[in-house]
């Protein structure tokens, strides 16, 4: 018998958004995402439907497994996809590591997003889940992304190869995370 999986939220809301965990019937806005070739630009390249399809059953099978994945968002005003964030296991050359991943289409890139989904995230990762740390990745050469992380919190820690692609790799430790707010409380206005 498998062990029964403490759940976290699968809805939440942030200022401007809604988050649903992902599902199965989720297959239409992972091929939106992942094939368009501005979102994957940065991203190893535009996807099949095959792969798509595989990366939407890992998504599923992560939450299956662990009880938390990857959360896709909507405009809470107009109900328009604007990206996806979430936490999953990934396996480094460091070892096994809990990531925070992110995409925001691109229609709404620039506008704060990635930010908004990714610090909702991060509280729900250090507050209901009690992580200890969560890294966070890029390819060295998106600088967008990497404003993201620095934005949030997060700590250069190395360069490296991942996918076999040169990538920065940034780490949160929960204290960490939990100084950022404080400072963040404490700031006027």
């Amino acid at each position: 018998m498998r062990p029964q999986v403490k759940r976290i939220m699968e809805t939440f809301e942030t200022s401007r958004l809604r988050a649903d965990r992902i599902r199965g019937e989720h297959g239409s806005l992972v091929r939106l995402m992942f094939q368009d070739e501005r979102v994957c630009a940065t991203l190893g390249g535009v996807l099949t439907d095959a792969r798509c399809d595989r990366a939407l059953r890992r998504n599923l099978d992560h939450w299956d497994q662990y009880g938390f994945g990857i959360w896709h968002f909507f405009d809470r005003q107009t109900d328009a996809f604007v990206g996806r964030a979430g936490l999953r296991h990934h396996q480094t050359d460091d070892g096994s590591n809990i990531e925070l991943s992110y995409t925001v289409m691109p229609e709404f890139r620039d506008h704060g997003y990635a930010t908004e989904m990714s610090a909702r995230i991060l509280e729900i990762g250090f507050g209901e889940l009690r992580l200890q740390e969560v890294i966070c990745f890029t390819w060295v050469t998106n600088l967008p992304s990497r404003c993201v992380m620095e934005k949030l919190g997060f700590v250069f820690e190395r360069e490296g190869i991942h996918a076999e692609l040169p990538h920065v790799f940034y780490r949160m430790t929960a204290g960490q995370f939990r100084r950022s707010c404080d400072v963040a409380s404490d700031t006027p206005g």
